[in-house]
């Protein structure tokens, strides 16, 4: 499928739903003159699958207004295959058509069986268009629209993690475009590691240790957490000829995890700095939730998707929930057109009856007016052309003689002219030559030199050439328009 343009507009208030394996996170959020502001902040694990899933989802639309705030969901990065692809073009519908087909080596799912969406993320090389690919399965995201339809939740949009990672660096982390950065960012369960060069991500892994272990286990869990990141940087060196990060930036749980940053440069020996992202929305932090999450959990996604709804890319509404919110969406556009046109036909039908007569009455008398103006209009329009018809023949250079004067050089002596008719006729002068001549050369040569004339254009033949039997020689007729001045 091609990239999705966003419907959602920067202003509008959000309420940003992102439904993890055993957590679900729901920011409201709004833009306002000081930038991205959030109203509210709802966290909740939830112990299983099914019922429990459904009243915590029940418990958090309870503090959503529903006619205030559009739903978009987030689907976190352990759920989805992420990867980047730099393909051999340009052509929009060309990368589509490449997507569509390095989809299925990325994953070992059907393509029935998966939902796909991409980003356009720049182009290193003249000709080449990098991409970031986004794979999840479609039993994932399915129980997720079933729940959501039986509380009667409205999906507007629904976007992976990753991409509010990228808008969250390009807004608020203040790092240096030049260079190469990682992302770590920690979540309670797992952590998400991005590599981006500039803006342009170029590498990009999902750990499975997250903030619970690192609290539960520091020593262990620190030193187990830059093992697993050195052959992720290993990793991006091969996979991105050569790139390698120069400094990692610590978001997430990690940023708010005191002397993590600190052990993981001595560790990897390289500079990390640390950002977090509830320093950067002007977050509620008196709320109870808030001071759960504060600890365990991270909100850079979904502050990174709120500070620029409009730019999302990735939508992996399935196609069933799209297709039915789109006709939802047009009877419901149809439902109000046809009322308007119902009570619009009504007050125009009542216009028309009370106005008929009137109207009637006018057009009549302007019909008799007009019947008595014709024969002065007709009087003054003939004298206009009689006007016109004299100053073009007044002309000098259009008269007969000094016509005749430029043609009579041009004519070659074994061609005869029958007939020379001048029209002269407002702004253009036609000429029309009939004769005939002893070889069809002749005639072609008649018209190269008529062509050369800056006094005559668009020389052309009319009618076929034919030979007289009795004399031997060739018929012609040749037309062409006579310039106002040389």
């Amino acid at each position: 499928m091609k990239t999705s343009r966003s419907v959602l507009r920067a202003g509008e208030p959000i309420a940003w739903l992102e439904v993890g394996t055993d957590t679900i996170k729901l920011l409201l959020t709004r833009q306002t003159r000081a930038g991205l502001a959030v109203d509210n902040l709802f966290l909740r694990k939830i112990p299983g699958g099914g019922a429990p899933l459904t009243e915590t989802l029940a418990d958090a639309f309870r503090r959503v207004p529903r006619r205030t705030y559009r739903l978009v969901g987030c689907v976190p990065r352990p759920m989805v295959n992420l990867r980047t692809l730099e393909l051999p073009s340009t052509d929009p519908d060309e990368i589509a058509d490449m997507v569509d087909f390095q989809a299925g080596r990325q994953t070992p799912y059907s393509k029935d069986e998966v939902l796909l969406d991409y980003r356009l993320l720049g182009s290193r090389r003249e000709g080449y268009t990098r991409v970031m690919l986004v794979i999840v399965q479609r039993s994932l995201l399915r129980q997720y629209f079933y729940v959501l339809d039986d509380l009667g939740a409205e999906v507007a949009w629904m976007t992976a993690s990753s991409e509010g990672l990228l808008h969250w660096y390009r807004h608020f982390a203040r790092e240096p475009t030049e260079g190469v950065a990682a992302i770590l960012d920690i979540d309670a369960g797992y952590s998400d590691f991005v590599v981006l060069a500039g803006h342009d991500v170029i590498f990009s892994r999902c750990l499975r240790l997250g903030a619970t272990r690192l609290l539960e286990h520091p020593e262990a869990g620190w030193a187990d957490l830059a093992l697993e990141i050195r052959p992720l940087l290993e990793g991006c060196r091969a996979e991105a000829q050569g790139i390698a990060p120069s400094r990692i930036v610590l978001s997430g749980a990690g940023a708010r995890i005191p002397g993590l940053a600190g052990h993981l440069q001595s560790a990897l020996n390289l500079p990390v700095r640390s950002h977090d992202e509830t320093k950067d929305p002007r977050l509620i932090g008196s709320t109870e939730d808030m001071a759960a999450f504060s600890r365990t959990f991270s909100l850079t996604a979904l502050v990174g998707l709120a500070a620029a709804p409009d730019m999302l890319q990735i939508n992996l509404m399935p196609e069933t929930v799209k297709l039915r919110h789109a006709a939802l969406a047009q009877a419901e556009r149809w439902g109000g057109l046809s009322r308007a046109a119902i009570s619009l036909l009504m007050a125009l039908s009542l216009y028309v009856t009370t106005r008929f007569r009137l109207q009637q009455q006018e057009y009549n008398q302007l019909c008799a007016r007009t019947e008595r103006l014709m024969p002065a209009r007709r009087k003054a329009e003939r004298m206009f052309e009689i006007r016109t018809i004299v100053r073009e023949y007044r002309r000098p250079e259009l008269s007969m003689a000094h016509i005749l004067s430029e043609l009579h050089p041009r004519v070659p002596s074994t061609l005869s002219l029958d007939a020379v008719d001048i029209d002269v006729h407002r702004e253009r002068c036609r000429m029309s030559l009939s004769g005939h001549a002893a070889s069809i050369r002749d005639i072609r040569s008649l018209m190269t030199e008529l062509e050369k004339s800056p006094r005559f254009s668009a020389i052309r033949e009319e009618g076929p050439i034919v030979k007289d039997p009795r004399t031997n020689r060739f018929r012609f007729k040749v037309i062409g328009l006579v310039e106002g001045s040389e």
